[in-house]
């Protein structure tokens, strides 16, 4: 790298240098749903809360059943579909299982593409919470 080239990069403000860098990618999405699975043997509660455009839109605990990806007769697994997911947005989804700590996921990355998604929250075991993301759900238009 030559000196002016050098001395034009240390000139640019911080914040210019910095623009469009946060912890959500630069545009909105929508959430087609967000489901719940337990793959432990155990059964688990999980607390979500969601926030869209940093305005807090569903706060709520679901009772998940032990080793059922589709709960059970009596209580099946719990689907969130609601009006505001549709709504273009940056979604925080943040959630903890039993009384362990908070996970948070931002949505959307930066490091994925895509403008809807379908998000499950998902227990591997006791020790395991996981947010994995689909962009080709069939809620997505």
């Amino acid at each position: 790298m030559n000196l002016h080239r050098r001395q034009l990069l240390f000139s640019i403000p911080p914040a210019v240098a910095l623009a469009g860098c946060s912890a959500f990618g630069s545009q909105s999405v929508e959430l087609s749903n967000i489901s719940f699975i337990n793959l432990d043997d155990s059964p688990h509660d999980i607390h979500v809360r969601i926030e869209r455009n940093g305005e807090a839109v569903h706060e709520q605990t679901y009772s998940l059943a032990r080793s059922s990806e589709s709960g059970t007769k009596s209580n099946p697994a719990p689907v969130i579909d609601e009006p505001w997911m549709h709504e273009k947005g940056q979604f925080t989804i943040e959630a903890r299982m039993d009384d362990r700590e908070w996970k948070r996921h931002q949505i959307p990355a930066k490091n994925r593409s895509g403008e809807c998604y379908a998000v499950v929250i998902r227990v591997r075991n006791a020790d395991r919470l996981e947010f994995p993301l689909d962009s080709m759900a069939s809620g997505c238009q």
